[in-house]
């Protein structure tokens, strides 16, 4: 019992800190795309990701790159409303049994969109499209902690572009079934379309996870951006193995990001499929009355595993 009131402060604390230490209010940021969820098990968690494993912590918390074992990538999309459509690649390599290195892409489409010049008459299409390409590399440290960083290079494009870099920088502690993490995201310069430059959405995310047991692991999270709301969300998945190689995951969570929305809004969930070394994931989020979201994911590792300094994790779709 004691166990379970320090793990319930811990989670606690970092909500608060989501919530409360980087608090912006409203304002006005470019590049919102960066705060969406890296793939369909943050999304159906309701997660930023402070405590992810895997390829795509690249995205999330660069630390959590020191919890994949072997070689690993990922690939998933997610549609949207009217016609958006979100695609996310990384791909992460173990050094040794300390140093992860990591690559990514991040592509966002908006679809086409009817134009009309100054005096209204039509000006064709435009198509808009954010992408981003991240690095990052991690390095695990002695008593369960880590530490990452990430660079990338931003490009947003309505009728002309803007450009901007960025850095990503978190650290992660985990000790037996107990995962503390915090991330800085979107930390650089501005996108600066022809005369007007907006900062990119810096963002503080923290958060906790604890594995009740082999089968249950709970998640609490907070992240506070340079302007718009705070966010607090929470989820859980379960593990269920079958007798042979296949396992099955089920998850739900709920986000207040799209509280604003009216309707049902906020609950998530989804199903991931292991076998072997291949896994699939989906997930659907709830926007209220702007309706539903879905996003599909596949991953893959090969190789054998990397000396020493594992850990059986499970956030993020992490392979047992």
């Amino acid at each position: 019992m004691k166990n379970l009131i320090i793990i319930a402060i811990i989670i606690a604390s970092g909500l608060l800190m989501g919530g409360v230490a980087f608090a912006g209010g409203e304002g006005t940021s470019s590049g919102v795309f960066l705060t969406l969820p890296s793939g369909p098990v943050a999304a159906a968690l309701a997660g930023s990701g402070a405590t992810a494993g895997g390829p795509s912590a690249l995205y999330d918390n660069p630390a959590g790159l020191t919890n994949v074992d072997r070689v690993s990538n990922e690939l998933s999309h997610a549609a949207w409303l009217e016609g958006l459509n979100y695609d996310v690649f990384s791909a992460a390599v173990p050094f040794g049994s300390f140093d992860t290195v990591a690559i990514g892409v991040r592509y966002m489409g908006y679809g086409s969109i009817d134009a009309s010049d100054n005096t209204g008459f039509d000006a064709g299409h435009i198509a808009p499209r954010d992408m981003v390409v991240s690095a990052g590399y991690a390095r695990a440290f002695a008593d369960g902690w880590s530490a990452g960083l990430a660079g990338k290079y931003i490009e947003s494009r309505i009728t002309v572009s803007a450009f901007a870099l960025a850095l990503d920088g978190g650290l992660q502690y985990r000790q037996g079934g107990l995962v503390l993490g915090a991330a800085l995201t979107n930390l650089g310069g501005k996108l600066k379309y022809v005369r007007e430059a907006y900062p990119l959405p810096l963002t503080l995310n923290t958060g906790a996870s604890y594995r009740l047991t082999p089968a249950w692991t709970v998640f609490a999270e907070g992240d506070s951006p340079r302007s718009g709301l705070a966010r607090v969300g929470g989820g859980a998945e379960r593990y269920f193995r079958s007798g042979g190689e296949l396992e099955f995951v089920g998850r739900l969570g709920y986000s207040s990001r799209y509280s604003q929305t009216g309707g049902v809004n906020g609950l998530s969930g989804g199903i991931g499929l292991v076998f072997k070394s291949f896994k699939f994931d989906y997930a659907f989020s709830t926007l209220g009355e702007l309706g539903f979201t879905h996003h599909f994911g596949v991953g893959l590792r090969w190789g054998g595993p990397k000396p020493a300094n594992d850990e059986e994790i499970s956030y993020m779709g992490v392979i047992h």
